[in-house]
């Protein structure tokens, strides 16, 4: 299987439209895709594309999910040391969803312990 992965930037390829594209393409092949939520979230800062639109267009072919939070433009941040809400994934994560954290190596064990405990609970409270 592979995931095709939003981008940070919106030089970087796949846009959003490029990853439908990209669906449609390879229909039936085993190409699905990968939400970077920090990077979904630095494209609605930036005005390009709204978070939600992502996780709405492609839902049904989600594998995986980074899961980072930001502050401005700065991502790779612990989950809930940074100000995205990670309540509006819940409802598009699955249990069979791959889960990554994907964060800076600046990270202390107190942000990550918290953060993957508080992930956690997000996650298993949606998925009853």
């Amino acid at each position: 299987k592979i995931g095709i992965e939003n981008r940070y930037s919106p030089s970087e390829i796949p846009n959003f439209d490029e990853i439908g594209q990209i669906m449609e393409k390879f229909k039936g092949a085993p190409i699905f895709y990968w939400h970077d939520a920090g990077h979904a979230q630095v494209a609605e800062e930036l005005g390009f594309t709204e978070h939600a639109q992502y996780l709405e267009s492609y839902q049904d072919k989600l594998i995986g999910v980074h899961l980072h939070d930001h502050i401005g433009l700065a991502d790779h941040k612990v989950p809930y040391t940074g100000t995205f809400d990670f309540e509006k994934l819940a409802p598009f994560i699955r249990p069979d969803t791959i889960k990554v954290l994907e964060i800076s190596a600046a990270a202390t064990g107190d942000e990550l312990r918290n953060g993957i405990d508080r992930i956690r609970n997000i996650f298993k409270e949606n998925q009853r």
